[in-house]
C-alpha cells in the first residue's frame, strides 16, 4: 500500500513552498513599486508634474514604461500614490495620537520637532508640494488635501483639546492657531530650500515658535516685576 503520510507531507512542503515563492515575489514587487514612487517623485520634484511623463519617470528608473503601467494606469495615480504614502502624511496621525495626553509645552515641542524633522527628510517631496500647488490648480486641491490638510486637521484636534481642558483661553480660534502653526513649519522648510543652508536656525527656531504661542512677545507681568527691581546702571560722567 502506498505510504499516505508521505503523499501528505510532500503536499504540505510543496504548499509552504509556493507560499514563499508568492511571498517573496509580493516584497519584490513592493520594492519595485517603492523605487517607482521615488523615481516619480524626483522627477516631479525637478520638471513639475504637468511637464512631466511617464517616459522620464521610466528613463530616471532605468526601467521600461510598461513596468510603470503594470503598476499605474496613469501619471495621476502614481500622483496620489505619492501624496497618500507619503512619510509626513502617513505619520501625522500617529504623532498627534502620542502627544495628545502630554503637557502642552511638552506636545508642541515634540510636534514641531518631529514636523520639521521629517520635512527635512523629505526635501523633494516639500519642494514638490509648493511648486505643484502653485502651478497647477487642478491639483492643487489634491496635493493640499492629501498633506497639508492633514496636518492642519490634526492640529487643529490637539488645539482644540486644550481649549477643552481650559489650558488655553476660551475664545482662541483652533483653526486660525492650527492654520499659524503649519504654516510657520512648511514657509520655513521652504526658505532653507530655497536660500541655502545660512537660514536654518536650528533647534531654537522650533523652540522660539513655540514660546510665541504660548506666551507672545510682551513680558510677563513677573518679568515686569523683576525688572522694574533691577538697580539701574550708573552712568560714567562726562569729562
Amino acid at each position: 500500500m502506498p505510504d499516505t503520510r508521505a503523499y501528505e507531507r510532500s503536499g504540505a512542503v510543496s504548499r509552504v513552498t509556493a507560499r514563499k515563492v508568492v511571498d517573496i515575489r509580493g516584497q519584490r514587487a513592493e520594492r519595485k513599486r517603492q523605487e517607482i514612487l521615488r523615481a516619480g517623485l524626483k522627477v516631479f520634484s525637478e520638471k513639475g508634474f504637468r511637464a512631466a511623463t511617464m517616459d522620464d519617470i521610466a528613463l530616471e528608473l532605468e526601467a521600461t514604461k510598461g513596468l510603470l503601467y503594470h503598476h499605474f494606469n496613469t501619471k495621476d495615480d502614481l500622483l496620489r500614490a505619492i501624496l497618500a504614502e507619503n512619510i509626513l502624511a502617513g505619520g501625522i496621525d500617529l504623532l498627534v495620537a502620542d502627544v495628545r495626553k502630554r503637557p502642552m509645552r511638552e506636545a508642541l515641542v515634540t510636534v514641531v520637532r518631529t514636523v520639521l524633522g521629517t520635512m527635512a527628510q523629505q526635501r523633494e517631496l516639500i519642494r514638490f508640494l509648493h511648486a505643484h500647488t502653485l502651478l497647477s490648480t487642478k491639483g492643487a486641491e489634491l496635493v493640499y488635501s492629501s498633506v497639508i490638510d492633514r496636518l492642519h486637521q490634526g492640529l487643529v484636534s490637539l488645539v482644540d483639546g486644550w481649549r477643552q481642558q481650559r489650558a488655553i483661553r476660551s475664545d482662541v480660534d483652533t483653526k486660525a492657531v492650527a492654520r499659524a502653526i503649519s504654516d510657520c513649519l512648511l514657509m520655513y522648510l521652504l526658505s532653507i530650500q530655497t536660500f541655502g543652508p545660512t537660514h536654518d536656525l536650528g533647534p531654537r527656531y522650533g523652540e522660539q515658535l513655540v514660546e510665541l504661542m504660548l506666551h507672545g512677545l510682551v513680558p510677563t507681568a513677573r518679568e515686569k516685576k523683576r525688572s522694574r527691581r533691577r538697580p539701574a546702571t550708573k552712568r560714567k560722567p562726562r569729562r
